[in-house]
């Protein structure tokens, strides 16, 4: 591969009159979230991009945009050297001097490494988008993850929307947030623990669904999971509020965090599915389980809303 490529004088075509235009691929450039209120190989003001390779930018400078509702974008271009893969690493704390709207994307990874998102005064809505195409667009062409894993609570928006997005793995650690949404297309998702006020939705498109230790908490919203045929493993103390709604291959959900919260299932359409509740009730909902059921609650009532069809032998 080529470690640098010089196009000023140059025209590509990659049109194909006689079948399928190509594609025109460029290595795109790292960015760095850093401590400081400098910049390097990157633009000094909204939007972020980066202009060539090791591109850094002083997280100081980042913080000050982030007030009074702005929408600010920080984004790995393909510029220059390009001789990278395009990941945004955090390695310094993202901290808003108020309301705004955070939107991290990447041709490749997005990485936490010593670095945090905590809102400021007012709500924080993230959005943080892995494996983009050249112009920040989704779906791009490159396998990506998230990987957000470490001490404490690493993204925290003051009761903003959270989502995520990536063509791989999404692995978001702790988190406290508004609405949840992970969406990977094709690799699977490890659910943060931490709490969501407002609705989880998970959808993988075939990649499991499961969860870091410590378990979630859902207090709105209810949750919608969907995996594909991939399994769904929610083996920790979790409290989810709200219908949810199940597809996936083996399911396992346990809402044992509490001896109080209910757990409403709302449409299902699992292989196998095992439930726990650690004394709330639970409401059973209408689909179908192509495998074996095992409904279990901690002495309180269970009912039904709707039918549920079992093919395998069923244990309530």
């Amino acid at each position: 591969r080529m470690s640098r490529l010089s196009i000023s004088r140059t025209s590509v075509d990659i049109g194909a009159p006689r079948g399928h235009a190509g594609h025109w691929l460029l290595d795109p450039n790292n960015l760095s979230i850093v401590a400081g209120g400098g910049n390097q190989r990157i633009n000094a003001a909204n939007p972020f991009v980066t202009t060539d390779d090791d591109a850094k930018l002083g997280v100081n400078l980042l913080n000050a945009q982030l007030t009074g509702g702005a929408t600010i974008t920080v984004r790995t271009a393909s510029a220059a050297t390009n001789a990278e893969t395009g990941q945004i690493t955090v390695a310094a704390d993202i901290q808003p001097a108020g309301a705004a709207t955070l939107n991290l994307v990447a041709q490749g990874d997005i990485v936490f490494s010593g670095g945090k998102i905590v809102a400021g005064g007012g709500a924080l809505n993230v959005n943080l988008l892995a494996g983009s195409d050249a112009a920040g667009a989704n779906p791009g062409g490159s396998v990506s993850n998230i990987t957000a894993t470490g001490t404490g609570t690493l993204i925290d928006t003051n009761g903003g929307a959270l989502a995520a997005t990536a063509k791989g793995t999404i692995s978001l650690g702790s988190v406290k947030s508004g609405a949840l949404t992970i969406t990977s297309n094709g690799g699977g998702v490890v659910l943060p623990t931490g709490t969501a006020a407002g609705t989880l939705s998970v959808t993988t498109g075939g990649g499991a669904i499961t969860q870091a230790s410590g378990g979630l908490s859902v207090t709105t919203g209810g949750a919608t999971l969907n995996a594909g045929a991939g399994g769904i493993t929610l083996d920790q103390a979790n409290a989810i509020a709200g219908t949810v709604d199940l597809t996936g291959g083996a399911t396992r959900i346990d809402n044992t965090k509490t001896a109080s919260t209910t757990l409403t299932l709302g449409t299902l359409n699992t292989g196998d599915l095992c439930v726990n509740t650690g004394g709330g009730a639970l409401g059973l909902g209408g689909g179908r389980s192509t495998g074996t059921c095992n409904v279990t609650s901690a002495g309180a009532a269970i009912t039904q809303s709707g039918g549920v069809t079992v093919t395998g032998s069923a244990t309530i």
